[in-house]
């Protein structure tokens, strides 16, 4: 069973995500809303994805937390309510579509 960290600071979307990702089989660590609490939970857990905002709490970014993450060799997927993309990483549109998103965190678990 894949192993999925939510990083978002919108208590709501990231608890719906949860849930979602549940029913669909994946277990899902409980979400964090900051880059620097994500990088932790990355180095201890060692998600096999994880699902970030661009926008977090806090002093670093989304795009600063994956660039660390990254190193670790896990895979991000970038939720984002901006039209901005990220080089190098999968980004989606909030409002998120479940589907695109399943099809995303596959591509990228392969």
């Amino acid at each position: 069973m894949y192993k999925i960290l939510i990083v978002e600071d919108e208590e709501i979307i990231a608890y719906d995500l949860k849930l979602n990702l549940e029913l669909e089989g994946y277990e899902v660590f409980e979400p964090c809303t900051s880059g620097e609490k994500s990088i932790e939970i990355a180095k201890s857990q060692k998600p096999d994805l994880v699902v970030m905002d661009i926008i977090l709490k806090g002093e670093m970014d989304g795009i600063n937390a994956a660039a660390e993450i990254n190193k670790l060799g896990i895979p991000i997927v970038f939720l984002t309510a901006t039209t901005k993309t990220v080089d190098g990483f999968d980004c989606l549109n909030k409002p998120y579509n479940l589907n695109e998103l399943l099809g995303l965190i596959e591509r990228n678990l392969k």
